[in-house]
């Protein structure tokens, strides 16, 4: 094989960074030295080909082209006549910008990015303090376009960036554009669409590998069963281990035996070792890693030239929120056939109150500011420790995106900062990032805010990071051909009462059977792991705990805003104490299961920006 299998012209993701010092040039930092360069891995053109389609075409056609038809998680860079462009695919893991005063940082990993700024990193106030309140709960309570540090915007899949020598920039989306290509006509057309592209590029690749990360859901099974269309199952190494309380072994070794699939259980336990946690350790001094996240347990094995396929984020863009009942699959709410699944009295309950609640994602009730207002106190009460956002409509419902995940809805934030008018600043960049036409569209807004924030920042802690040499996973949920089809695409009372139906009437197509009877289990699985998922956090915790020390701490040294810094104190400093270990064992960790997430994430601020300054020093200056 060639070096890299063959995929030579592609370079690892992780070395995409591209700087300019105050009054100095654009420089790539890579040993590559080529002006055009892809960062990451396209799979549905070659290199060659992709860049003869960036000759030949306007910016704008070659953007509408990769929004309709990209496949894989990559970034082009290119740089001619001082003039920087950056083009993320719509699977892009997701990146970091600086660009003030003259000075231009842009990667894909955090610490660099903030290493070769012109100053020390300083917190955003209200970026961190969202972060370190809410992330233990939830990860995805992040801002999708500020960073949790003080002018470092993210950057998003889909995105184009182009900074000229004079320094003027532009920074937008280009996934809704207003005259984008027609999108296939259905799912079936889309998933067909983006299989052929991944066939394509294992012919060309004939030393890349393919794998999947098989949970026993409807995603993991309607991907599995677009690749065996085009791979042939004897092609694909599916792998499954204990991902939920709905989703692992109990329901993916049903639907494999049903399938004739080969399936291996990867156990937990190989996280005893502590090997797998050092590499942990090394990617947080680089980015925010998904420690907890189930494939992390392959990286003690060899998955090199492996492309790991994961069936995430079809939620975020096929029922944007929406809620999926495990118990009822394929059938509707309220139907005959659901009312026949509701035999007691709580699957009855659970069956309204989905609908209901689904009811908030359909056009109907996006496009009625009236309405919205009128039934704030019924879904307030649904949702019981949330508070109602104070302005029904458009903005209200995309705060509630943002700080509690649900319309209208607000989170009771702890935190000093007014956090209406917080929300209000990230949506105004939102607007200007996504453009007027897109965000003169309530379901576009919508689709997109949901696709920035969870789609994004679930695939940067997965797929951002390597699991062996030239190995990473990658959503293909986040394909162009996928997310033209559901970006901006109506949502109805069919969609609140069956969602993801289109997926499931995919997976009954291709398996020849109903998802509901392919995963019924002819016996209890016997495929456990002696380390739980807790037993995970807490060896991390113990293993770092080091790191955290509120006299030196380098995060709230980085913290200008005096209200905020004493609120970062303080809960920097309850938490360090309730986490402290009481001996050598993992499990003398204290505190609760929260605040021990909550230790982790300002030990990962802490390496991040201790990594950085070593790099400023080291390279930028």
């Amino acid at each position: 094989m060639e070096n890299r299998t063959g995929i030579s012209e592609f370079l690892p993701l992780d070395d995409f960074l591209a700087y300019r010092k105050p009054g100095g040039d654009i420089k790539i930092a890579s040993p590559d030295s080529k002006k055009w360069q892809i960062f990451g891995c396209p799979l549905h053109l070659s290199a060659e080909d992709l860049k003869s389609r960036f000759d030949s075409n306007s910016i704008d056609d070659f953007l509408r082209l990769e929004a309709r038809h990209a496949v894989g998680n990559y970034v082009i860079c290119a740089l001619s006549r001082g003039v920087l462009r950056v083009i993320a695919s719509p699977g892009y893991s997701g990146g970091y910008l600086y660009c003030e005063d003259g000075a231009l940082s842009v990667g894909s990993m955090l610490s660099p990015v903030l290493g070769c700024m012109p100053t020390a990193p300083r917190m955003d106030a209200f970026g961190a303090c969202l972060f370190l309140s809410h992330a233990p709960k939830s990860n995805f309570n992040q801002l999708p376009l500020r960073s949790m540090f003080s002018d470092v915007s993210r950057l998003p899949p889909g995105s184009y960036l182009e900074v000229r020598a004079s320094g003027k920039a532009q920074f937008r989306n280009y996934l809704c554009d207003p005259d984008r290509l027609e999108p296939p006509l259905t799912f079936y057309r889309a998933m067909n669409e983006t299989m052929v592209s991944v066939a394509g590029f294992y012919e060309r690749n004939p030393g890349m590998k393919a794998a999947l990360m098989f949970s026993g859901g409807v995603d993991s099974l309607a991907i599995y069963l677009g690749l065996r269309e085009v791979l042939g199952a004897e092609n694909i190494a599916l792998y499954t281990m204990e991902h939920s309380a709905s989703n692992g072994p109990e329901r993916a070794f049903p639907a494999a035996e049903a399938l004739k699939a080969n399936l291996e259980f990867v156990s937990n336990d190989v996280f005893a070792d502590g090997t797998i946690f050092e590499k942990i350790r090394e990617n947080m001094t680089m980015d925010l890693p998904a420690y907890g996240a189930p494939h992390v347990a392959l990286m003690n094995r060899d998955m090199s030239d492996t492309i790991l396929f994961h069936g995430q984020n079809f939620d975020a863009l096929a029922n944007i929120h929406m809620e999926v009942l495990q118990e009822t699959h394929e059938v509707g709410y309220l139907t005959a056939a659901g009312k026949r699944i509701a035999y007691t009295e709580t699957r009855d309950a659970r069956q309204k109150s989905a609908f209901l609640k689904n009811l908030q994602l359909t056009d109907s009730y996006l496009e009625d500011d009236r309405f919205q207002a009128l039934s704030l106190d019924f879904y307030l009460e649904q949702r019981p420790g949330l508070i109602a956002d104070p302005e029904p409509g458009r903005r209200g419902v995309l705060r509630g995106f943002l700080s509690s995940q649900y319309p209208n809805l607000l989170s009771r934030s702890k935190y000093p900062m007014d956090q209406v008018s917080s929300l209000n600043r990230e949506i105004a960049i939102f607007d200007e990032y996504i453009g007027q036409a897109a965000s003169g569209d309530i379901r576009m807004s919508v689709d997109m805010m949901r696709y920035l924030t969870y789609t994004q920042l679930a695939n940067k802690r997965i797929a951002g990071f390597e699991i062996g040499p030239n190995t990473r996973p990658m959503f293909l949920a986040m394909s162009g051909p996928l997310t033209s089809y559901y970006l901006g695409r109506p949502r109805n009372l069919a969609e609140a009462s069956q969602p993801k139906r289109e997926i499931y009437a995919y997976a009954r197509q291709l398996a020849g059977i109903p998802y509901r009877k392919l995963i019924v289990a002819k016996k209890k699985s016997k495929h456990r792991s002696s380390v739980t998922s807790e037993d995970r956090v807490n060896m991390m915790l113990h293993a770092s705990y080091d790191t955290l020390d509120l006299q030196n701490s380098a995060v709230i040294d980085a913290v200008d805003n005096s209200a905020a810094k004493k609120y970062l104190r303080k809960l920097y400093d309850s938490t360090t104490k309730a986490c402290a270990p009481g001996s050598d064992d993992f499990n003398s960790v204290g505190g609760s299961m929260f605040q021990r997430q909550l230790a982790l994430k300002f030990i990962n601020l802490e390496k991040i920006i201790r990594a950085a300054q070593t790099y400023r020093d080291t390279h930028y200056t």
